[in-house]
């Protein structure tokens, strides 16, 4: 995974973490999900350009 994936799926791990504490189960869900969706996406590309 690139470095910016890297930071931004980190970024969104970190928010949702925070909307957990503070009570937001359903968001944090959501955000860990777009985490989990932006890490598989930079594999993903990553092995495309490789074939390349």
């Amino acid at each position: 995974m690139d470095g910016t994936a890297d930071h931004l799926a980190s970024k969104l791990r970190r928010l949702s973490e925070d909307a957990f504490h503070h009570g937001y189960g359903q968001s944090a869900c959501l955000i860990e999900l777009a985490a989990n969706y932006v890490e598989m996406e930079a594999v993903r590309l990553n092995q495309l350009w490789r074939r390349r």
